[in-house]
């Protein structure tokens, strides 16, 4: 497969825009695998996304990548960082990441998620009744951040004078997830890496108090968990915290801003939910779709290998481009259109395969409640300006601000 000529995709410089996905379709158009102008291979299509999420060789333990293990050691400012990059569920293959994601799943049960519906609504309506006192609102700051950050917090059971601190660690440590430019790349890791060590000791003291007097939330359930004599380490355990208080308000916050935003630039369709709010479920799906708030998932190359007609070598980074593969006409009719009734549920916005989401049920219960109970509290909801203002985050998509006008 011969590929048109492009030339190299700049992650960078997409984020930036407020609407990548021509972009996203040019490249996608011309092959299905292009490299970066920084070094790595973007997977634009749906079907080789799914093979690089799912097939040998590919891997997530960068150390499971023979070239990549070669690499020089970081530098020591990065410690901490690296450390998190190294320990956390995340980024770690079989048979680590199955021992670690089956231990959780002990404690991060979907009995456990639907049992949050009351308290996730009693959330939101509290939320929604401080936004109505004003003639207009953030939508981010007012609900879509709070939000998600409220419940996973309340859910570990982090005491609520902390939670303002917790949203900057896991910002900063998830910064050194994102993709910027190369000279920016030092300094993004440095932050990540002291944020990462204040979140750890919180952390560590914090579960310390839990094996000392247990409590009813996650934290508890996840320091007393075990399986045939397997117990999480504590490193372990303030990793997978650091992970769950990170992904699971970043997703969500992302979910609801975009969200929103599509529904009002395509009012047809926020009618056809307002008339119909057993849609709700499928419209969370495709909203996720159309505009992922999780953009690239990361694998690295364990072998020689061809995708899409492009030789791959050992050690390379492959990037799967969610936002354009979600958009694949090989998989999606019409995928540009905003389509609340769709039910081709392929989506790669949550990843795939082994390393699929562990909080997906959560977002998307989160997601279904909020944006239900925005629009039955306000029924005639309008932006209040005409371009929000987007994070420029290549990888976490989302809006800074989205200002919106309760009443037309």
């Amino acid at each position: 497969m011969t590929q048109k000529p492009r030339p190299p995709f700049n992650p960078v410089a997409t984020a930036a825009l407020a609407d990548p996905y021509p972009v996203y379709r040019a490249y996608r158009e011309a092959g299905a695998v292009h490299r970066s102008a920084f070094g790595e291979w973007y997977v634009f299509r749906h079907a080789e996304g799914l093979h690089v999420l799912h097939g040998t060789p590919f891997v997530r333990d960068m150390r499971n990548a023979a070239a990549g293990a070669a690499a020089e050691p970081p530098p020591a400012e990065h410690a901490a960082w690296n450390e998190f990059n190294r320990k956390a569920m995340l980024f770690r293959d079989p048979p680590d990441h199955t021992r670690l994601r089956s231990l959780v799943n002990r404690a991060f049960t979907p009995r456990m998620t639907e049992g949050l519906r009351p308290r996730i609504q009693q959330i939101v309506d509290e939320l929604l009744d401080t936004a109505a006192q004003d003639e207009r609102f953030d939508l981010i700051n007012a609900l879509a951040l709070p939000l998600p950050l409220l419940v996973i917090a309340e859910l570990l059971g982090v005491p609520a004078v902390d939670r303002t601190q917790l949203k900057r660690w896991s910002s900063a440590i998830f910064k050194g997830i994102d993709i910027v430019a190369p000279e920016e790349q030092d300094s993004a890791l440095a932050t990540a890496s002291v944020a990462a060590t204040e979140f750890g000791s919180y952390l560590r003291a914090l579960a310390a108090e839990r094996r000392r007097a247990p409590r009813d939330d996650l934290l508890s359930a996840l320091v007393r968990i075990e399986e045939q004599g397997e117990r999480l380490a504590e490193d372990e355990l303030v990793h997978m915290c650091i992970l769950l208080l990170g992904a699971g308000h970043e997703t969500t916050t992302n979910l609801l801003g975009n969200g929103v935003f599509a529904l009002l630039r395509h009012p047809e369709q926020l009618a056809l939910l307002r008339r119909d709010e057993t849609l709700l479920e499928s419209a969370a799906d495709e909203l996720l779709r159309y505009d992922s708030p999780v953009q690239m998932v990361g694998r690295w190359a364990a072998a020689d290998t061809t995708l899409g007609g492009v030789a791959i070598p050992c050690g390379a980074m492959l990037i799967v481009l969610a936002g354009a593969a979600n958009r694949d006409p090989a998989v999606f009719a019409d995928p540009e259109r905003l389509d609340i009734t769709r039910r081709d549920r392929h989506a790669l916005s949550f990843g795939h395969g082994p390393h699929y989401c562990l909080g997906a049920p959560l977002a998307r219960l989160e997601g279904q409640i909020a944006i239900g109970s925005l629009l039955r509290r306000f029924p005639r909801l309008l932006l209040a300006e005409p371009e929000p203002r987007w994070n420029g985050s290549p990888v976490f998509r989302g809006l800074r601000e989205l200002w919106l006008a309760p009443l037309g």
